[in-house]
């Protein structure tokens, strides 16, 4: 009622535009699929990263894409395994869940 317009709009999304699962099995409904983005936040996963690259393959060649056209991106806790996966974390510093230093 301000008059005030958003600066930006947030929209959730699955790599096959499908509703996720929560941490908590709680079924979260997303707005689509991967599109262009110019801020994109990779939340954290409890999966099995492997599992989920092969699951999602679209997924980095969409991240390595969309840093190509200038998005910034953010990885979550065990979010910036995707990051490192697509080669954008290489020569940089990044942190992640400490459960997963090792794997990481």
């Amino acid at each position: 009622g301000h008059g005030l317009t958003p600066a930006f709009e947030t929209r959730l999304v699955s790599p096959d535009g499908k509703p996720v699962n929560s941490f908590s099995d709680v079924i979260m409904p997303v707005d689509g699929g991967l599109e262009n983005a110019d801020i994109i936040i990779l939340p954290a996963f409890w999966d099995d990263f492997d599992t989920l690259c092969k699951r999602y393959p679209q997924v980095l060649p969409w991240l390595r894409e969309q840093h190509a056209r200038g998005a910034v991106l953010c990885g979550e806790a065990t979010g910036v395994f995707w990051l490192a996966e697509a080669g954008l974390l290489d020569g940089k510093e990044a942190t992640t869940y400490w459960r997963f230093f090792n794997a990481f």
